[in-house]
């Protein structure tokens, strides 16, 4: 019980940071000096959240 909790939550907040990555890259196309860096580490980082949150859940939903 506790285990799905807490993989749930921890879901939830690489989730959002997620949507924060996606946002932050979409707004990275506004002309702003160092765009290509933030573009790039949005990128990363975004690429970097879904799995670990689909990770996550697929870890903390299995039945033992």
């Amino acid at each position: 019980m506790m285990r799905k909790l807490l993989c749930g939550v921890l879901a939830a907040i690489f989730l959002m940071l997620e949507a924060f990555c996606i946002y932050g890259f979409i707004a990275t196309f506004e002309p702003v000096e160092n765009a290509v860096m933030y573009r790039v580490g949005y990128a990363v980082l975004g690429v970097a959240c879904f799995p670990t949150a689909v990770l996550l859940i697929r870890f903390g939903f299995r039945e033992r």
